[in-house]
């Protein structure tokens, strides 16, 4: 069996080289691959994929209203906003009647377009959920902006939300900087399944789980994503009153955990009491053999050879799944050797604490908004 003994990173691959291998022939191999998975930024200086903060990306949070005059005097203040698409525009919900956007450009603030709104569904379809349904991402709509809304919309509607309110759904996202999922292989021992989505060639966005699931990882491109939607901006009426979302110069991997809680009761401080998923997913550098072996029976080398062939086009999830008890244990000290030295989440937990506590103690809105908002209160209460 020939070992494994250095990795040269190439533009879409990784470049596997035998034990005995001369110099030459190694910055052979190099000059082949001109770029790396390190993008150029400074002159010649260069940048290696970059894990950033932890961001909570979406959030949804049911409150029980008992009172049938509080949900009326609710429904009649979202209308008021809703006229002419002042301050809201009509959102669809499945398991709700009545939905409104809260629009976010209204008040100059600064978001994304995608998601420079907040939605309010009220009315259930079904007798077990709550009356209210808020859902936001607080990472681009400043909690200040939810705060002042929802206490125009009910009595101390916020603090209520926030002790009362039972959290549904609870997506956490880490952006991985200049770099592209193209290049990497991600696993996550838990999972039985995963699917992995191409276009032209090259993978754009991989599932770990049942996206019809509780929880599962959703891995993209998110430079793409940003593209894409800039691309398609003006389809969207909501987005049309917008400017487009700057594009990255250089790519962005987005890991996102995305939570459904069903059947748990959680609040939004109970949610830093989750546990922390990010350190049990497993990235690996793509391989790729050239001409040299690594085993020294063919039919083993064969099998290798399939089972990369199987993680470039179903991922090493589902490839790994297919292997015997025996040839995991063959494989996996060779995928070890490949694992990348930038994922290392440890400190998820400390960043969870510090957004959540953004959430739930927001920073005083600023004056300049003072008007608009005392405005809108003026036309909710006529």
């Amino acid at each position: 069996m020939i070992g494994l003994q250095s990795i040269a990173i190439g533009k879409n691959r990784l470049v596997v080289l035998a034990k005995g291998i001369n110099r030459e022939t190694y910055m052979g191999v190099i000059l082949k691959t001109k770029n790396t998975l390190a993008y150029k930024v400074f002159g010649d200086s260069s940048v290696s994929p970059k894990p950033d903060k932890l961001k909570i990306d979406k959030l949804a949070i049911t409150l029980d209203i008992p009172s049938i005059a509080e949900r009326n005097s609710l429904n009649k203040k979202l209308k008021k906003m809703h006229e002419g698409n002042a301050y809201a525009t009509w959102a669809w919900g499945k398991g709700y009647k009545n939905g409104y956007n809260i629009l976010v450009e209204e008040y100059g603030l600064d978001a994304s377009p995608e998601m420079a709104k907040f939605t309010v569904h009220t009315d259930p379809r079904y007798e077990n959920h709550n009356y209210m349904r808020v859902e936001f991402n607080p990472y681009k709509v400043p909690a200040f902006f939810i705060k002042e809304h929802l206490n125009i919309l009910l009595d101390d509607g916020y603090s209520r939300l926030m002790t009362d309110g039972r959290v549904t759904v609870w997506h956490e996202a880490i952006d991985i900087h200049f770099c592209e999922l193209k290049d990497l292989y991600l696993y996550y021992p838990k999972f039985q399944c995963s699917t992995v989505n191409y276009k032209g060639g090259n993978t754009i966005s991989t599932y770990l789980g049942k996206s019809t699931g509780s929880k599962y990882f959703f891995i993209y491109n998110k430079t793409q994503e940003i593209k894409d939607t800039n691309a398609n901006f003006y389809h969207d009426y909501v987005n049309a009153v917008f400017g487009k979302e700057p594009e990255p110069t250089y790519p962005i991997m987005r890991i996102e955990l995305r939570q459904d809680f069903k059947k748990k009761t959680i609040s939004v401080g109970g949610a830093n009491g989750l546990p922390n998923h990010f350190p049990e997913l497993k990235i690996f550098n793509r391989i790729v053999l050239e001409n040299q072996s690594v085993f020294n029976k063919p039919t083993d080398e064969m099998v290798f050879r399939l089972f990369l062939d199987c993680c470039n086009f179903k991922g090493l999830q589902q490839a790994r799944l297919q292997l015997t008890p025996d040839w995991r244990k063959k494989v996996d000290p060779i995928m070890a050797k490949t694992k990348v030295e930038w994922w290392n989440p440890a400190e998820v937990i400390e960043q969870r604490g510090a957004a959540i506590n953004r959430i739930l103690s927001p920073k005083p809105m600023p004056k300049e908004h003072e008007k608009h908002f005392k405005a809108l209160a003026w036309l909710c209460n006529q």
